[in-house]
Formats: structure tokens, sequence, C-alpha cells
């Protein structure tokens, strides 16, 4: 039992903290394609206005 106890209070938030990891890095990089996108439109939208004018 004790070393069962001990594999859970270190385990558990170790897997936490290895989610909590996991879910920071997906969501900065979603936000850095986000911002990708944004700024290539906008770089599209520029090119584009060039153009027709």
């Amino acid at each position: 039992m004790k070393a069962f106890r001990l594999f859970v209070t270190y385990s558990v938030p170790f897997s936490l903290s290895v989610v909590v990891g996991t879910v920071v890095v997906v969501c900065m990089n979603l936000m850095a394609v986000v911002e990708e996108a944004k700024e290539k439109e906008e770089v599209a939208h520029k090119r584009n206005g060039r153009r027709r004018r």
C-alpha cells in the first residue's frame, strides 16, 4: 500500500503537469498558426489592392 500511495502521489502530479504542458504547447502552436494566417491574408489583401488599382 505504501508503494502504491507513493506511486499515486508522484505519478498524478507528473501526469497532470505533462497534460498541462501539452495543452499549453498546442495552444501556442494554434495561436502562432492563426497569427501567420492573418498576416498572410493581410499581405494578400494588400497585394490584391495594389493590383486592382
